[in-house]
């Protein structure tokens, strides 16, 4: 349950680190049971005139420091990544890439799409108190195809840890992705250095704050292994920078290295996939759980994982399963959820609809989905001229069905087709570019589009709208240029009578028990009696949205899966297929 800032603020004051360390530890094995993860990283300069050494022990390779130039960057990675192999690449503080587009005069994304096309797969680092925009820098990484390795600190020169943690509470919800948080800082104040008992503190306190980030991470190298040790007790469960040389018979830290092995210890796959269990005497031979399990259902005695939305439509349907021993929930938006259970890196993920179609086979966890009837206020369409004369849209990737859905609407309600652009959330950046913008999730529910103010683009009559006039919001009063939104869950069942499915969950065929369904069943009921308090949760930095938030969990979305919400998501699968979106349907 989440803890009252009355009650954070006695913690943070309190010297009883034997109770802070236990409550965080509650949280830690709520998630993470007794296991701990790492995984050995190589450490690679960013010059590209440094060597690279082949290590064949490395599960990551690294590199490390800040590149002179995007051309550097670029050609490091592809050395990099060359000499690895199978092995995959990770690269740079997000911090430093940053400042390098400024400096190159480009878009972050641009640049992170170069690294990734070099054959980069993760960026090392993220520093919450160096970024210029975290939660757009953040976002960016995640569409250009990249993961976020860490959300790290620099220097936190803050008296109030409490501040920090609850800022990165606050990034999570918004995006979504973070996999894991080192909350001790990466550089080391030498004028006021810190005692271990602080340290241990400090890492209990952001496995308490941040309670919606997966993992919390402690630095094996900067801060020793008996610190990394002790962290591991009192909320920390991923040990990083654990070294390809550790392992050596006669490493000074092999000895630690085995304690972390025999306390349930596991190697964490570089792209957080999944966290597989791996017995200590297999680990030489590369045998992964993940693959070698048998087909079939899960065991009772092995955690389901859990693909879940970050969204705030998603909280009812997992409502409580954070907390169950059962199961091991990780939030994402919901295009990577579609892609972690397509990789087999989760048992079973909340997908939009239309990846049902784009992978497995699957089987639909049955009277379980995200739907509406109607507007549903977090998929809207911003245009700013009549539909008809829409020629481009800047779609936010992040959920496949909605972008589909727009699709679908443009070439059957709309009659036009538009050119499709991918951009990141940002209404005033997007429709600079296009005449119209895809918003979907908590971006579209809680912008206000009054706020948004252009410069002329069109001369034509705005009062000349087709019938999507009859469904979209008002107009944003004193723009220079008219913003209206069509809310196209409303457009869905105009067109067609029934209510449109989003997201729903699937997994492999049998992997879950009958007592699994239930459970997810139970979670659902549970979450949809408590409207008010997820919204308080969810929004608890934000009071004043808290009662929209509360109203949408519980008039626009629905949360069953009945034979309305069948034959809607089969005439949607009809019409996607005629549109081209798919190249064909499948039987649900």
């Amino acid at each position: 349950m989440p803890v009252s800032d009355a009650a954070l603020a006695l913690l943070a004051v309190s010297h009883d680190i034997v109770s802070i360390g236990m409550q965080a530890d509650e949280v830690r094995r709520a998630r993470h049971g007794t296991r701990t993860t790492f995984v050995r990283v190589a450490q690679i300069a960013a010059d590209p005139g440094a060597p690279i050494l082949a290590l064949p022990a490395a599960g990551e390779m690294c590199i490390t420091g800040t590149p002179a130039s995007r051309a550097a960057a670029i050609e490091r990675v592809r050395q990099v990544a060359t000499a690895a192999g199978n092995i995959p690449v990770s690269a740079f503080s997000l911090a430093d890439l940053e400042q390098l587009a400024v400096a190159e005069g480009i878009g972050l994304r641009v640049l992170l799409e170069d690294l990734r096309a070099a054959g980069l797969e993760l960026i090392a680092d993220a520093p919450i108190d160096r970024l210029r925009d975290a939660r757009r820098s953040i976002e960016e990484v995640n569409i250009a195809g990249l993961v976020l390795a860490r959300l790290t600190i620099h220097q936190d020169r803050s008296p109030d840890p409490l501040s920090v943690f609850k800022a990165v509470a606050t990034l999570q919800r918004a995006v979504g992705v973070v996999r894991a948080f080192a909350p001790l800082p990466r550089a080391i104040d030498a004028a006021r250095p810190t005692t271990g008992y602080e340290d241990v503190k400090r890492v209990a306190l952001a496995r308490i704050v941040a309670d919606s980030v997966p993992s919390i991470q402690v630095d094996w190298s900067l801060y020793g292994p008996k610190l990394a040790q002790v962290a591991l007790t009192v909320g920390a469960d991923d040990v990083d920078r654990v070294s390809p040389e550790d392992d050596q018979t006669a490493g000074p830290r092999r000895a630690p290295l085995e304690e972390i092995r025999g306390a349930g210890r596991a190697e964490r796959p570089l792209r957080y996939r999944q966290t597989i269990r791996i017995a200590p005497r297999d680990v030489e031979r590369g045998r992964r759980w993940g693959s070698a399990r048998r087909a079939g259902a899960v065991s009772r005695s092995t955690r389901v994982r859990v693909g879940a939305v970050g969204y705030l439509n998603a909280r009812p349907l997992v409502y409580g399963l954070e907390r169950s021993a059962r199961f091991d929930v990780r939030y994402d938006v919901p295009s990577e959820c579609a892609r972690l259970l397509h990789d087999d890196a989760i048992d079973i993920g909340l997908i939009p609809s239309i990846e049902y179609l784009r992978g497995g086979p699957y089987a639909i966890v049955p009277d379980l989905a995200i739907a509406s009837r109607g507007p549903v206020a977090s998929v809207l369409l911003y245009v700013t001229r009549p539909i008809e004369h829409v020629r481009s849209i800047a779609m936010d990737t992040s959920s496949r069905t909605s972008v589909a859905l727009a699709r679908v609407l443009c070439a059957r309600l709309f009659k036009i087709q538009p050119v499709i652009d991918a951009r990141g959330p940002d209404l005033p950046d997007m429709l600079s570019r296009c005449d119209a913008a895809l918003i979907i999730g908590d971006h579209a529910l809680f912008l206000d589009p009054r706020s948004v103010r252009l410069q002329p683009q069109i001369s034509v009559d705005a009062g000349r709208w087709n019938d999507a006039a009859a469904f979209a919001l008002p107009a944003a009063a004193g723009a220079e240029t008219p913003i209206q939104a069509i809310d196209l869950g409303d457009a869905w069942t105009r067109m067609t009578g029934l209510p449109f499915v989003y997201a729903f969950w699937a997994g492999r065929p049998g992997v879950l028990t009958a007592q699994d369904v239930a459970a997810l069943k139970r979670a659902r009921d549970e979450g949809i009696r408590r409207p008010d308090e997820l919204a308080r949760h969810y929004l608890a930095d934000t009071p004043e949205r808290q009662a929209l938030g509360a109203e949408y969990l519980r008039d626009k979305i629905k949360y069953h899966f009945g034979d309305e919400e069948r034959a809607g998501l089969e005439a949607f699968y009809r019409y996607a297929v005629e549109a081209g979106v798919v190249p064909a349907t499948r039987e649900l």
